[in-house]
């Protein structure tokens, strides 16, 4: 006769949420009897308000409710965390990538060059001819130890003989 687990439906409600975010290195769920309560420790600020905006302050089963508490790690994003947030769905951001040894980010735009009509009187056509990450560097407001570079090429070129 195989073993059941009778467990209260707010502890088996606890495990889903600590299930939704087990391969999230950025959230680290606990459950608390006292309460009881779901707390997600979060890393990045800006998820942990995301997380807030969409997840219930409660579940409530009968006379019991399980409380859901969102404990951003850090008071403030870091300004690669909002550049990462401000370019979801663009993709002429690769990636945000953080270098905690040397507390640097690196903001990896595509390693492309676009071009635009432009009255800028050094350019003999009237067309600029620039890189995302040029363009990133001069639009974006970046702090020290941030850095807007181009992504590498994934295609291995092979010289014509």
């Amino acid at each position: 006769m195989p073993e059941t687990d009778l467990r209260a439906p707010w502890v088996n409600k606890a495990k889903e949420v600590a299930g939704l975010f087990e391969y999230d290195d950025e959230v680290e769920v606990e459950y608390e009897e006292e309460g009881p309560t779901v707390v997600l420790n979060v890393d990045n600020p800006i998820k942990a308000e995301y997380l807030g905006r969409c997840m219930p302050e409660a579940y409530t089963f009968g006379n019991v409710e399980l409380g859901v508490k969102i404990v951003p790690s850090n008071d403030e994003p870091t300004i690669g965390q909002i550049i990462k947030a401000a370019f979801i769905g663009n993709p002429v951001l690769s990636d945000v990538v953080v270098d905690p040894e040397h507390a640097a980010e690196y903001a990896l735009f595509l390693p492309e060059v676009f071009q635009y009509d432009s009255d800028d009187i050094s350019s003999a056509y009237g067309i600029a001819t620039k890189t995302y990450e040029d363009v990133a560097k001069g639009v974006l407001a970046v702090e020290a130890g941030t850095f807007i570079c181009s992504d590498v090429l994934e295609e291995v070129f092979v010289p014509l003989d």
